[in-house]
């Protein structure tokens, strides 16, 4: 069982904000209230599409830009119009026990967000998705969210087929860009890590 104690004690300590919610309503209202009526930029989560958070966002007033709400071939600048939002939100693929936020993209419009951009991040997880280290951050991801993750999106890679990562070289790879978050960006007024006692997304 994760050590959510621990892992919001060492999140705190790496520079991020770390706040723990039993019910997904409860973070949906803090995150509301966090963003304080901003635009908010979204990555691509289920966790955030299983919890309502861009309808609570734009129920409260603010801008969402996303490309799960506005797909490219309808507006081609979407990934731009999220990026340059002063709040970006997402979910985690880990978050490993000492800390550190573990995310992989396939195009790297969120994991770049995450990294550089907007001054305040928030990221909402449920607790599936604690593992005690990196090593079982990076098997958690490429064996268990990127194989769902691409059913999901109807990818033809081999972990769509069975959930078991062969490092392929499909032209469909979900898995291209690696982000380890060891602390809080240089220069980010902000970064909240709201873990949910619940499971939430892949």
């Amino acid at each position: 069982m994760a050590d959510i104690q621990k892992t919001i004690q060492n999140l705190e300590n790496r520079g991020f904000t770390a706040l723990y919610f039993d019910t997904p309503e409860e973070a949906v209202a803090a995150a509301v209230k966090e963003v304080d009526g901003a635009a908010v930029g979204m990555g691509g989560s289920e966790t955030l599409r299983e919890i309502g958070m861009a309808k609570a966002l734009t129920d409260a007033g603010c801008a969402v830009y996303s490309h799960n709400i506005t797909p490219p071939d309808q507006d081609p600048g979407i990934f731009d119009k999220a990026r340059s939002c002063s709040v970006y939100m997402a979910s985690a693929n880990a978050i490993t026990e000492d800390g550190c936020l573990v995310n992989i993209d396939a195009r790297g419009n969120r994991v770049s967000s995450m990294a550089f951009g907007p001054k305040k991040l928030i990221i909402v997880a449920g607790v599936n998705k604690i593992v005690p280290d990196l090593t079982a951050a990076l098997n958690r991801i490429k064996g268990h969210a990127a194989g769902l993750n691409s059913r999901r999106l109807g990818k033809k890679t081999p972990c769509a087929v069975d959930l078991v990562c062969r490092d392929c070289r499909s032209p469909d790879r979900i898995c291209r860009s690696i982000l380890i978050s060891e602390q809080k960006p240089m220069g980010m007024e902000k970064a909240v890590v709201m873990i949910v006692g619940q499971e939430l997304g892949y």
